[in-house]
């Protein structure tokens, strides 16, 4: 993460994928990513797009 602003600066914006395991700090990460990338990109917002099978279980309602 300490190089990160150093890249972003360099070589403008990017995609990222944070994966590990539940609990570790991914969320975390994210936004602080996305924080360097909209300070240094002069952009604003996050996408945060999840899973199919992690989102689907409370998008509906069984009856």
């Amino acid at each position: 993460m300490e190089e990160l602003p150093h890249l972003v600066a360099e070589r403008g914006s990017g995609i990222a994928v944070v994966t590990d395991a539940m609990g570790t700090g991914k969320s975390v990460t994210a936004l602080e990513m996305a924080r360097i990338f909209n300070e240094h990109c002069g952009t604003q917002g996050v996408m945060w797009l999840l899973p199919a099978t992690a989102a689907a279980p409370r998008t509906r309602t069984t009856w």
